[in-house]
């Protein structure tokens, strides 16, 4: 449980509405030992806290909301710890949501608190559940989850969390994919794959052509180069004849 203490911030979720929509839904969870609490003593908390951010320009978070599930389990109580010593004989689960409510023209006309509180011991008939709730813009949500604990000393144990969050939103479409089924979409990715694959065999073969090219024109210039050294060579060697017989010409006239 040391671990525990450590706060888990959650990466900014973009989430795209099927409507023009820019939204951030910020999430942050933490889990806490309550050793000396006054409210909780002798408690592990489970905690998150949710924020939706509406930053399109038309405002439209204020008038369509995002759905939020979150889904609680609590293990079988009394939960017996084990070597640990002790158990957990309860668990009480608290949602804060500060909900704004807005009129037709997106102005904030009243801002409520509503709680949902439930509590597990031996005898609740269900440990586990959803909890559906629309979040619009700026509006916050709270929870925890405290599970108590016989023994103190056994809320540091490694890796047991009695009672637990986990949340579900929604995974929006893009602009026009509704119009489309997944067959199409598929096919359609299919047909992307096989242009780009086509698209780079004909890059490499002009590649290819491009080497190839280069390669010769380069072994042309050595032969012309080569060419030309050997036409200097034969000139040098035929000015030296043409010297040589000039002067035996002379030599005879004389």
């Amino acid at each position: 449980m040391d671990k525990l203490n450590i706060i888990l911030v959650m990466s900014i979720m973009i989430l795209a509405l099927a409507l023009p929509v820019n939204a951030e839904l910020n999430l942050w969870s933490n889990q806490l030992m309550n050793n000396n609490s006054d409210a909780h003593p002798s408690t592990v908390q489970d905690h998150i806290f949710y924020q939706f951010d509406d930053t399109s320009i038309e405002g439209t978070g204020k008038n369509k909301p995002i759905p939020l599930e979150i889904y609680y389990v609590i293990m079988p109580l009394p939960f017996n710890l084990g070597a640990y010593g002790g158990n957990v004989d309860s668990c009480e689960l608290i949602l804060r949501h500060f909900k704004n409510i807005y009129d037709s023209n997106g102005d904030r006309i009243n801002t409520s608190i509503e709680y949902t509180n439930l509590n597990f011991s031996t005898n609740a008939s269900s440990n586990s559940g959803t909890i559906s709730l629309d979040m619009r813009s700026d509006d916050t949500l709270s929870g925890d989850i405290y599970c108590h604990y016989t023994n103190s000393s056994t809320l540091y144990a490694d890796n047991i969390l009695v009672g637990r969050f986990t949340t579900f939103v929604p995974s929006f479409e893009c602009a026009g994919c509704s119009d489309k089924s997944l067959e199409i979409l598929t096919n359609e990715l299919d047909t992307l794959d096989s242009r780009l694959a086509d698209q780079s065999t004909v890059y490499s073969i002009l590649q290819g052509i491009i080497n190839f090219n280069f390669s010769a024109w380069l072994i042309l210039k050595w032969l012309i180069s080569f060419s030309f050294l050997l036409v200097a060579i034969g000139l040098m060697f035929y000015s030296m004849y043409f010297i040589y017989s000039m002067i035996k010409n002379l030599e005879r006239e004389l």
